[in-house]
């Protein structure tokens, strides 16, 4: 018997930490076991050890699926005219999006499903992804980033690829986003 172990980069604890501070919600959705992927938020520093066995932080792609109620097609369509998906029960997906911090055994579809019910709800999402399992999610997405050693499928959906593969890649272009964001402001405010 051996076991293998993916190690996480060093800079991962501490832009989640950067992201917290910026009232960026990270989350983990993962087809990996559910063992796996606690343990992959817990050394990311995303969840607390306490946190992980306290119901609803933590569920299974299926347990999400029968809560939500999956997703559906909208009727209507964004302004790029494509199609827009909704989770079919947006008020349980209300009292779970606040507290889910990690999705383990999902699927492609899972993952759709929290993007689109966090659109719904109004939020901004940026997804990052590597798979072709990924690029619904990434489509679908308000900004979609493919990693750069990730499949075509997953390039192809995204609306940027991060070349260094780096998580923390995403948090500093966003804090230098919000950064030309207020000087903009402040000068037309002038």
């Amino acid at each position: 018997m051996f076991g293998l172990e993916d190690k996480l980069r060093g800079s991962v604890r501490k832009s989640i930490d950067f992201a917290k501070k910026g009232y960026i919600e990270v989350r983990i959705v993962s087809g990996d076991s559910m063992g796996t992927a606690k343990r992959t938020a817990i050394n990311a520093g995303l969840i607390t050890e306490t946190e992980a066995s306290i119901e609803g932080y933590c569920m299974t792609g299926e347990e999400f699926r029968k809560k939500v109620g999956g997703i559906k097609l909208s009727t209507e369509r964004n302004v790029e005219n494509n199609l827009v998906y909704e989770v079919e029960n947006l008020d349980e997906f209300r009292k779970i999006a606040g507290r889910v911090k990690v999705l383990a055994r999902s699927n492609p579809d899972d993952k759709l499903a929290l993007v689109s019910g966090l659109k719904q709800l109004g939020k901004v999402v940026a997804v990052t992804g590597d798979s072709n399992n990924d690029a619904k999610a990434l489509f679908n997405g308000n900004v979609g980033l493919a990693m750069g050693s990730g499949c075509e499928v997953a390039k192809d959906s995204s609306d940027m690829i991060l070349i260094n593969d780096n998580f923390a890649s995403v948090l500093f272009a966003n804090m230098w986003g919000r950064a030309i964001y207020n000087n903009i402001k402040k000068f037309l405010q002038f």
